[in-house]
């Protein structure tokens, strides 16, 4: 029974999601056939509903971990180092953050696909399983009754055809996350951890690429860990420098 209501549910889910693109398509649609004839105000407000509708592809760009200052800079020197790392890692703790979020949702998706293939084995069981037959008298004598007779099954709702395309299956987060990962991150992690988000991507499985997400993470995190250390020690360099001055 929770097998098909979750079952239920994905589908709804699906059939939602998927009239959702096409309104948004055919929205575009219009505004993109309107807007060269359009001025003033109309045009402003086409360009705005646009913007929102299909928001413009941002440039991914990498993350660039600032490098040791020189040795002989002075504070202010130090300071704008220090600083240029706490932004770095404003960063860093955005991609931890995403990656997290990415792994939980493949690892929802994943235990969902469990469960619905699940629920299919078990009703392809119940299917393959022989009927019973059993007696009961009636007034001509004996009449037959199968297990189907005793349980009768609902009647198709759709003239007794198959689900189609829409087969309840939860449907796996797209790939674009690993894509721009593998580029923002590049410079951050070593190279077998962006290897890895790229055979993740590849595969589709959303198992594997929780696995993967989870891997960038924690080498993420690692690197956060380090870069934070650094700016302390050159915080406490700048305190020091300013206080031999005094």
């Amino acid at each position: 029974e929770t097998a098909n209501q979750l079952a239920a549910v994905t589908r709804e889910l699906a059939s939602a999601g998927q009239a959702l693109a096409t309104a948004r398509r055919a929205l575009i649609a219009a505004v993109d056939a309107e807007r060269p004839t359009a001025t003033g105000p109309r045009a402003q407000r086409l360009d705005t509903l646009r913007n929102q509708i299909a928001p413009r592809a941002t440039r991914v760009q990498k993350i660039k971990i600032p490098g040791e200052p020189d040795p002989l800079a002075d504070p202010e020197e130090l300071d704008e180092a220090a600083q240029q790392m706490r932004e770095t890692e404003v960063e860093l703790q955005r991609q931890i953050t995403g990656l997290e979020a990415q792994a939980k949702e493949l690892d929802r998706v994943a235990v969902l696909r469990k469960q619905h293939e699940r629920a299919g084995e078990l009703g392809t069981r119940d299917d393959d399983t022989p009927n019973r037959n059993a007696q009961r008298p009636t007034g001509k004598g004996q009449e037959t009754l199968t297990s189907d007779d005793r349980n009768p099954s609902p009647a198709p709702q759709n003239g007794g055809a198959g689900g189609g395309q829409d087969s309840g299956t939860p449907s796996t987060p797209g790939t674009t996350y690993e894509s721009e990962a593998t580029v923002v991150l590049s410079d951050v992690v070593d190279a077998s951890t962006i290897d890895s988000l790229q055979r993740a991507q590849r595969s589709g499985d959303p198992t594997v690429r929780a696995a993967a997400a989870k891997k960038a993470r924690d080498a993420v995190a690692a690197r956060l860990t380090k870069l934070r250390q650094q700016r302390t020690q050159i915080e406490a360099r700048a305190r020091a420098l300013r206080g031999a001055k005094r």
